[in-house]
């Protein structure tokens, strides 16, 4: 990102000639235009006020009187793995709880496993490829183009509902799942189901890939996909992540899934996350006797928060992510924050 005295000017690609994904091309619009949390704040019977640090710790404090208090603390999944141990070490030893949750993708509760996940980069070495739907149309932009390279040095690319016209072999009249759950289906149980052809391809097929979009995918699809790489491990999975830091997360005692939304807890401290939005979850909020937000913005959580903290945003912070190789990733930037404390010092003041 290109700056003028910490101020954002440009956002530029990492390599020379390449071209920015959607949230490259667009995502600059939150860091100008949106009203930021500068401040701490404090619920009173007039709404949230303004306060100085020493009040809102304080004011925590107080509140954390009552011993036995079920708590639990949700992360979002841009935390830095630096934030992360923090917010852990936070919850086990000064809150002592163990309800340490990802902030969850709306209807998602299937998590592919690791070991099929794949970078896009396996894209240029795959002999089959197959783009499933539904998918954004802004996300795919960069992704299409490592597709298209691929069909051109030869690879067969199978679009089912991944909006890729000059694929190979196009189905856009039946839904992913039932695709998928077909071609896992044993020989003697197939009937005359118009997939002979991908069926050649993929039993020619070494290196088969399946690119899907996290955000997307529905869930039903997503079990049909676990399936499919647990009967055929040769399958590997492109992944764009919804979360950029969930392994991250994970292996530092975060976990992930629709648990947490069944937790019972009195007390809930949210980094960055904004669970309030899930109408289930807003209404354990509303119940809850202490709900701590640190935040960059106000959001659906804030309106039920007792302390809101300020928080800086990923592009303004330094610190590290996993990606989907668990390969450490280091996460640089010049732009100024308009927070006068780092994420990190916020997160160590609240556990003292």
């Amino acid at each position: 990102m290109g700056n003028l005295n910490g101020n954002y000017m440009r956002t530029l690609p990492a390599k020379e000639g390449a071209i920015l994904c959607a949230k490259g091309r667009y995502g600059w619009h939150r860091l100008v235009s949106e009203p930021r949390i500068t401040h701490p704040l404090i619920r009173t019977r007039e709404g949230l006020i303004k306060v100085s640090w020493n009040e809102a710790f304080n004011h925590i404090k107080e509140s954390l009187t009552n011993e036995g208090s079920a708590t639990t603390v949700i992360g979002a999944g841009h935390l830095t793995n630096e934030e992360a141990y923090l917010i852990a070490r936070l919850a086990h030893e000064g809150l002592d709880t163990d309800l340490l949750t990802i902030e969850e993708l709306s209807g998602k509760g299937v998590r592919l496993p690791s070991r099929a996940i794949t970078s896009t980069d396996a894209i240029a070495t795959a002999d089959l490829i197959l783009v499933l739907g539904p998918r954004s149309p802004y996300e795919g932009f960069v992704l299409d183009l490592k597709v298209r390279a691929a069909q051109r040095a030869g690879t067969t690319v199978v679009s089912i509902q991944g909006r890729l016209e000059d694929a190979d072999i196009v189905i856009d009249d039946r839904d992913p799942r039932l695709i998928i759950e077909q071609l896992t289906e044993p020989a003697e149980n197939r009937t005359r189901d118009g997939l002979a052809s991908l069926r050649e391809h993929i039993a020619l097929a070494k290196y088969p890939l399946l690119v899907i979009e996290e955000r997307m995918i529905s869930q039903e699809t997503a079990h049909a996909i676990l399936s499919l790489v647990t009967n055929k491990p040769s399958y590997k999975i492109a992944l764009l992540r919804g979360l950029a830091n969930l392994g991250g997360l994970m292996q530092l005692g975060f976990r992930a899934g629709n648990k947490s939304s069944s937790d019972q807890f009195s007390r809930c401290f949210v980094f960055g996350a904004n669970p309030g939005k899930d109408p289930i979850y807003a209404s354990k909020l509303e119940q809850a006797n202490l709900v701590v937000a640190m935040t960059h913005m106000q959001n659906e959580t804030t309106n039920y928060a007792d302390v809101v903290l300020p928080m800086s945003l990923p592009v303004e912070c330094q610190g590290h992510l996993t990606d989907s190789n668990n390969k450490t990733r280091a996460l640089l930037s010049d732009l100024s924050s308009p927070i006068h404390k780092e994420n990190w010092k916020i997160i160590v003041e609240l556990g003292s």
